[in-house]
């Protein structure tokens, strides 16, 4: 335990403003109890407050989220816990005003009192403090291009294959989300023809896949998480696994890798992971592809039966 505390206790020694308390259940600190530390006294007034010294302010993680609604029937119960157990401010409560009611009413008000005062007092020092001077302030437009150029990932293949595929015939094919950017930047310099899954007609694609010796696939998932395949349809999955038998495909992947499990994606003839679908990402993809852009990232995560080391 002293080992996975060491961080946090440096932070707390260098004075940090905030702790944000998540929804783990350690019953190793809670005396055995499967709850979740949001809601132990055990674990923030306890280990946080009394034995490492943390003097600053508490915040809860979302109170919205099933890991603690589910585990109360009446509106505010959750609220009233959260402050209880030590929290100084509450986030993303769904009973607003029935959590204020069951604070106001249990618990005692030089508690409430004490708890505004440094929510206050962090606020107010939040404000007085000056702007940190710097004559070249970063932008979060700078910030997203860079992370999209050091990121990107060619992931399988040749990338020697995209030089003979410029210089071919190919077309594009859209699966998920649309990533009208990425095409809008290559159309910009390339003429070649675009398909969506979702609108055109599958003995379509398929027969003008026959007229071109590359398809450039985008792959945008619909969701941000597995469940479900990440939102991709089972009849895209199985079409783009039969087209990549009959055709050579390029597939660029805008979102999570572990999506790329989808498919038996060594039939594809090169995999590029592009990790988001922002418009900085699909940008520099597009450069990448026209020869404009390196791929300099390397896949973060081991994707099954796969070796990327």
């Amino acid at each position: 335990m002293k080992n996975e505390l060491a961080p946090f206790k440096s932070l707390i020694d260098s004075g940090i403003d905030g702790v944000m308390i998540g929804h783990l259940a350690v019953p190793a600190l809670t005396d055995g109890k499967k709850i979740p530390a949001s809601l132990s006294p055990e674990v923030i007034r306890g280990l946080l407050k009394n034995d490492m010294g943390y003097d600053g302010i508490v915040v809860t993680d979302a109170l919205n989220m099933r890991a603690v609604t589910d585990l109360f029937s009446q509106p505010g119960m959750v609220e009233l816990e959260a402050f209880k157990a030590g929290n100084d401010i509450l986030c993303f409560p769904d009973s607003i005003r029935e959590g204020i009611e069951r604070i106001a009413a249990e618990v005692e008000e030089q508690d409430i009192q004490h708890r505004f005062k440094r929510v206050q007092e962090f606020k107010n020092r939040a404000f007085r403090r000056d702007p940190i001077a710097d004559e070249d302030p970063i932008s979060v437009d700078n910030i997203f291009r860079e992370m999209a150029r050091e990121s990107l990932s060619f992931f399988q293949g040749n990338p020697a294959t995209l030089n003979q595929v410029r210089e071919s015939s190919f077309m594009g094919l859209g699966i998920g989300k649309n990533a009208q950017v990425f095409h809008d930047v290559l159309q910009d310099e390339l003429q070649y023809p675009c398909y969506s899954f979702q609108s055109a007609e599958r003995d379509q694609i398929l027969e003008a896949a026959k007229d071109h010796d590359y398809v450039i696939v985008t792959v945008i998932p619909l969701k941000l998480r597995p469940k479900d395949r990440f939102g991709i349809s089972p009849e895209a999955i199985d079409f783009l696994q039969a087209l990549s038998k009959k055709s050579s495909v390029i597939l660029y992947l805008f979102g999570n890798p572990y999506a790329l499990t989808c498919w038996e994606f060594t039939t594809f003839k090169a995999v590029i992971l592009a990790y988001q679908d922002f418009p900085d990402f699909q940008r520099n993809a597009a450069l990448h592809f026209l020869g404009k852009s390196d791929a300099r990232g390397t896949i973060p995560v081991r994707l099954k039966n796969v070796e990327n080391d």
